[in-house]
């Protein structure tokens, strides 16, 4: 019952604002929002998983035709400053290590603007973990169940092609 409330409250923060929404869709692990926009710009397209204690959820995302990875975190002590910069490790299967800088964005979620070829490599892959260090140095690892990832991204690459 918390993954449900938590999914529901993650897919409210990283979706935009709506114009004609879809019931969220589910792929294994993955929950997936589309909503269109009557202005032809795009909309919005989610795909987000939470690791496996929920605490960690990683989105990719398609705004107005713009691809980019959300990660939030649901730690009720500390909550993030808009415009910090965090660092981010990212890692599918046994793959090469990449890293990224990522702005925070709300209080709770910060955005790493991506290529097609990173959703690629979660999308071919099983895990994706990343390790996320806050600009005080403090860092943790969060691991993701990134199978059905292609079935997921299906809405996304409408207008953002991945592959």
């Amino acid at each position: 019952m918390i993954r449900v409330v938590v999914v529901a409250a993650l897919l409210a923060c990283v979706c935009g604002p709506t114009d004609a929404k879809e019931s969220p869709k589910r792929f294994g692990s993955w929950s997936v929002t589309a909503e269109s926009s009557r202005f032809g710009d795009g909309g919005s397209h989610v795909a987000l998983v939470l690791n496996r204690n929920a605490s960690v959820g990683l989105a990719v995302r398609c705004m107005q035709k713009k691809l980019s990875l959300a990660v939030a975190e649901f730690d009720p002590v500390r909550s993030l400053t808009v415009g910090e910069i965090y660092k981010i490790k990212f890692r599918v299967d046994d793959g090469s290590v990449l890293d990224f800088s990522g702005a925070a964005i709300n209080s709770s979620m910060f955005e790493i603007e991506i290529a097609a070829s990173v959703a690629q490599l979660i999308e071919d892959g099983k895990e994706t973990t990343v390790r996320i260090s806050s600009p005080a140095g403090v860092s943790h690892d969060a691991t993701f169940d990134t199978r059905l990832a292609k079935a997921a991204f299906k809405a996304l690459s409408r207008d953002c092609p991945i592959d």
